[in-house]
């Protein structure tokens, strides 16, 4: 069996791993150090290694692998091969000159259009409506060497940089299938690059993700479209980071200031561009916290500022926090509320909308238990108790809360409680 080398990091290599194993000898893998991830900070490994350790395979992990002494490893290998799909580092010509047959690469675009680390986002930005998978000879210069095959596939309208990822991701591993033999044979005919002909997709900066609503309508959608899931495009309302993960363009019948919003439904937001083609936000998130469709905005249509809206998701889950602190370990309401509202920087309107679901809920409880009993037929945990008064509570009190909102709120809170809970046990 032919003696490969696999490099790469992300989800989409994955693929691509997972079929040399099947097919060949991998010998070693390389990919990226393990980095923290989340608001915990929790050192995460790279999905590459991850699939490794489930086959026990060798795994090195340089932080740059110039002159490292992962490098000094893998220069006295055996290999036939290096293959690699997105691992994110150039390779020392050294290590280009190891194996037998070379070192090849799996890219996510139709070279020589989009060299470099975003060819998905760049492409959907872009607006193209076809991108592929090439598969090529590593030189020294970015993904500039000799094409050896290459195949296209659609960018569909409703495609995103999640879903062309997917897809990209089984063409890529499909496609290296059928060529492998190919190489391995040495019957391969490769094909140099127009160099002339090159166009360059750089890694995606923070400004890129900025939305400039002083642009055509299309290129905003394209934008929105080709940043989603990840890093995600954003917008800023009320001094509020926005991020928007979906959206459609509406036609309108005509052009209105750049920016300002023209409608609001229970399951859009539309925002007027420079022509007369609209974006409709249809799923959003304010940047720290829960991404949530715009149903949960609900109140755009009675205000048309939103910060009441903006901040509500991440009151309540203070605001239970605060519940639980009171109940649970016999603090003073009135000294808690104080703590927790110096310790957080809130609006006017969101430190009233803490203190009455704080106050209320804990002054209310027997009432709110009383409510709740013809429901709760067995013990239930006291959290889950305090989190359904809280939220009995917002429906009884509270008219101006959507009860969608109560409820979903109340269901990501179970959720992380939940998560919690098993962490700690």
């Amino acid at each position: 069996m032919t003696k490969i080398i696999f490099m790469g990091t992300p989800d989409f290599s994955t693929t691509v791993l997972e079929m040399l194993i099947a097919e060949h000898d991998v010998i070693a893998v390389v990919t990226q150090p393990d980095r923290p991830v989340g608001r915990k900070r929790v050192m995460t490994p790279p999905p590459v290694k991850k699939v490794a350790m489930k086959y026990d395979l060798p795994v090195y992990q340089p932080e740059k692998l110039s002159g490292s002494e992962e490098l000094e490893q893998l220069l006295q290998l055996d290999v036939d091969l290096i293959v690699t799909a997105a691992f994110g580092q150039l390779l020392p010509e050294s290590l280009l000159a190891l194996p037998k047959l070379g070192a090849i690469n799996v890219h996510a675009s139709l070279l020589p259009k989009y060299r470099g680390g975003a060819p998905i986002h760049q492409a959907i930005i872009d607006g193209e409506q076809e991108t592929g998978i090439t598969i090529m000879y590593m030189v020294k210069k970015l993904d500039a060497g000799n094409i050896i095959s290459q195949q296209a596939i659609k960018i569909e309208e409703n495609d995103n940089v999640g879903t062309m990822h997917d897809k990209l991701s089984v063409l890529g591993a499909d496609l290296l299938k059928e060529t492998l033999p190919s190489i391995i044979e040495g019957t391969n005919e490769s094909v140099p690059q127009d160099d002339t002909q090159a166009t360059f997709a750089s890694n995606i900066r923070r400004e890129d993700e900025r939305i400039s609503w002083n642009k055509p309508g299309r290129q905003v959608f394209n934008q929105i479209r080709g940043l989603s899931p990840w890093p995600v495009a954003y917008t800023t309302m009320d001094d509020t980071n926005l991020k928007i993960y979906d959206a459609e363009l509406v036609e309108t019948n005509k052009i209105n200031e750049p920016g300002t919003i023209i409608e609001t439904t229970k399951k859009a937001i539309i925002v007027a561009t420079n022509d007369n083609e609209a974006v409709a936000i249809k799923d959003m998130q304010l940047a720290g916290k829960r991404e949530c469709s715009c149903q949960l905005f609900k109140w755009c249509a009675k205000h048309t500022s939103r910060e009441e809206t903006y901040m509500i998701e991440n009151v309540r889950s203070l605001a239970f926090d605060t519940i639980q602190d009171i109940l649970n370990e016999g603090a003073y309401s009135n000294l808690r509320i104080n703590e927790v509202l110096s310790e957080n920087e809130l609006n006017a309107m969101d430190k009233a909308l803490f203190t009455e679901i704080v106050y209320g809920t804990v002054k209310r409880k027997y009432t709110l238990d009383f409510y709740l009993k013809p429901f709760v037929k067995t013990k239930i945990k006291a959290w889950v108790r305090q989190l359904l008064w809280m939220s009995i509570y917002q429906y009884v009190y509270l008219d101006k809360v959507p009860n969608h909102a109560i409820i979903n709120e109340a269901v990501e809170i179970a959720k992380n409680e939940v998560a919690i809970t098993t962490e700690m046990s």
